[in-house]
């Protein structure tokens, strides 16, 4: 089904930690970041000791490969600068200008500042899940999926107009 999109932010709190791992390759330090701080005490630690969707993310990241990683999050920070004279991303841009039924679907931990902003001042649908984190279709399963089918019915009854 094409007909509708659903689109979970890069923008996040996590920006900033993935932002910490170029950092750190620039550096000449991204195993350890990699390993240590982001695996071991930020997603397992800090994130994992509260939220089920962190402690998966930390299982799946067993089978990264590192420099995958790296080439993810290079793009990610460089895709998330402001554009020249403006506030707005070129990943935002990218968003906002896809000439398909979407919206934006966010867990109440996880929203990078000023992404509510440019949501609404470029009057993007969204829709907020909470509690949850980065992955609401895992911390508010039943909720999440119960819109999404609710979302992709109304999309393709009516693929022309937003969903209220």
């Amino acid at each position: 089904l094409a007909a509708g999109l659903m689109a979970l932010g890069t923008a996040s709190p996590a920006l900033a930690d993935v932002k910490a791992g170029v950092d750190a390759w620039e550096r000449g330090d991204f195993a350890g970041w990699f390993e240590t701080d982001f695996k071991e005490e930020l997603v397992l630690k800090s994130w994992g000791g509260k939220w089920a969707s962190c402690r998966r993310y930390y299982a799946s990241l067993q089978f990264c490969r590192p420099e995958a990683f790296l080439a993810n999050a290079r793009e990610i920070v460089l895709k998330n600068q402001p554009l020249p004279g403006r506030s707005e991303s070129r990943m935002g841009m990218t968003y906002a200008g896809l000439k398909v039924p979407k919206v934006y679907c966010w867990g109440s931990e996880s929203l990078a500042e000023g992404t509510l902003d440019f949501l609404e001042a470029a009057s993007l649908h969204h829709k907020k899940f909470e509690p949850a984190f980065h992955w609401p279709m895992i911390d508010r399963a039943e909720e999440f999926y119960s819109f999404l089918s609710h979302f992709l019915r109304s999309a393709q009854d009516s693929p022309g107009k937003a969903l209220k």
